[in-house]
């Protein structure tokens, strides 16, 4: 019965986090003037650029990473599934189940700060506008070459493998305990990002 008290409670606190996330997401994307389908509707000049920098990269960061919990933490259900499933075979427990989670959002909240660095520097040089969007049209092509490339490539192929395998992965990498559980969603989250 506490077992099941645990799951209910862990699995309703997930889903809880991933909406809470896309609430967040609407309401920001509203005060941006932007409406449900990501339109503009209102003319705002973002000239958040002009802020401290700290300022800036710390509301980056921010949105980013909440952004990636929005949306990559749905992708993460067959994992938790796998794993719940190990934990009455192996020797996984629900403190290991929210360590791979844990493992999991640090990776994305580092790849997160790496990419808002990578905007607030692109927009602060102009190469992107306060939109976040490109300023060259042959920078975008060649963007989009690059990305359609990596989609043919075998690294891509090799990360979307471990991703949509998670049971190899565990057997493979399996570590027992908090700590080593959060290894295994580190490493799970990295090919996750390889992948995305």
């Amino acid at each position: 019965m506490t077992k099941n008290i645990i799951k209910s409670f862990l699995w309703i606190s997930f889903f809880g986090l991933v909406l809470s996330s896309w609430i967040y997401i609407y309401i920001i994307s509203s005060s941006m003037g932007l409406d449900w389908t990501g339109k503009k509707i209102i003319q705002l000049e973002m000239t958040s650029m002009q802020m401290d920098s700290f300022i800036v990269l710390k509301m980056l960061v921010s949105m980013w990473s909440i952004m990636m919990v929005a949306m990559m933490l749905p992708a993460m259900v067959p994992t938790l599934l796998t794993y719940q499933d190990l934990i009455k075979s192996t020797k996984g427990s629900w403190s290991g189940w929210i360590g791979v989670l844990f493992g999991y959002i640090l990776i994305w909240t580092f790849f997160s700060f790496g990419i808002a660095f990578l905007q607030f520097q692109l927009t602060y040089n102009k190469v992107l506008n306060s939109s976040g969007i490109l300023q060259s049209d042959w920078g975008i092509v060649i963007i989009l070459m690059i990305i359609g490339l990596f989609q043919f490539s075998k690294m891509k192929d090799f990360c979307h493998g471990v991703c949509i395998a998670p049971f190899v992965y565990f057997i493979k990498k399996w570590r027992n305990g908090f700590l080593g559980s959060i290894r295994m969603g580190l490493g799970l989250g990295a090919f996750c990002v390889g992948c995305c």
